[in-house]
């Protein structure tokens, strides 16, 4: 999933909303004492799961108030905000 989104992502959104993302600080951490710069691959690897949040194995796996969670929000989250092609 995540190669078949890199692939398409020049088609799915624009220019200038990619180029937002350069500089985007994603906070990994629920107390936003770190951050990552925005990555696509793990963009992609978020969005590829965001399907699966109401899976007992997900929800192992992302916990609530966990980092993990806060990851996953955040990429999903500003991918939204930032790729609405709309």
């Amino acid at each position: 999933m995540q190669g078949i989104l890199s692939q398409l992502k020049d088609k799915l959104t624009t220019e200038d909303r990619r180029n937002a993302l350069v500089d985007l600080k994603i906070y990994t951490k629920v107390d936003r004492s770190a951050f990552e710069i925005w990555n696509w691959e793990n963009y992609f690897k978020y969005l590829s799961l965001s399907g699966l949040s109401e899976t007992k194995i997900f929800i192992k796996d992302f916990p609530a108030n966990s980092d993990i969670l806060r990851t996953f929000n955040n990429y999903n989250g500003q991918g939204e905000a930032y790729l609405n092609k709309n």
